[in-house]
């Protein structure tokens, strides 16, 4: 019985973080189209996209021209050339949608603290005076996955790279898709990580006056 009932709340948790990617794929194509980035009113906003943006339209290009191609190849199946349309389209947008969410959802850095985003799949704030410091440092992760903690580091990476630092005065519980993590350390990728490192470090120094 234990066993059912974990895989039924696995089964229900992997639904939940399905409908949250789509739901939030939608609410940032809108956000993208609109021109109206997540980003709070005196702080400053950083992408961290540059690295993925020519693989993401690489993937829509290529799927966009499947769909077409699949199309025409079925053109005599009228049942299953629609079913495949849909689905095709619904793909080819999916994925603009999650270029979409990391767009509008950039890191960002204020009076109030740092905010430290990926798309719609993780947002941490953190308050100055939880923060010890922050430095660039460039680091490549053996694994491809986005989310990974290594002697209480979190990685939060892009194309399996982060190249800042920010390290907690205190250890904290953060939340990510699938698991909670307690840190003392996040690692992130930025575009441009010295602007963000250097106003980061006038805001700590702030708060230790």
């Amino acid at each position: 019985m234990g066993e059912v009932a974990a895989s039924r709340r696995a089964g229900t948790s992997l639904l939940a973080r399905a409908l949250k990617m789509e739901a939030g794929g939608w609410r940032s194509l809108y956000r993208w189209i609109g021109k109206k980035p997540r980003t709070s009113a005196g702080a400053q906003a950083f992408a961290y996209t540059m690295p993925m943006v020519a693989l993401y339209w690489a993937f829509i290009g290529v799927s966009a021209v499947e769909v077409i191609a699949v199309d025409f190849l079925l053109h005599r199946w009228p049942v299953p050339r629609v079913i495949l349309l849909v689905v095709g389209l619904w793909g080819v947008v999916f994925m603009v949608g999650m270029l979409a969410s990391m767009k509008v959802n950039p890191h960002e850095a204020g009076p109030d603290g740092l905010v430290v985003r990926n798309g719609v799949f993780f947002e941490e704030r953190f308050a100055w005076a939880d923060v010890a410091g922050i430095a660039q440092k460039v680091c490549n992760l053996d694994r491809s996955r986005t989310f990974q903690t290594v002697d209480g580091a979190l990685h939060v990476a892009i194309t399996s790279q982060t190249n800042l630092v920010l390290t907690l005065r205190e250890p904290r519980v953060v939340r990510l898709p699938d698991r909670d993590e307690k840190i003392t350390e996040l690692r992130f990728w930025a575009d441009e990580p010295a602007p963000l490192a250097a106003l980061a470090k006038q805001q700590i120094e702030k708060v230790a006056r």
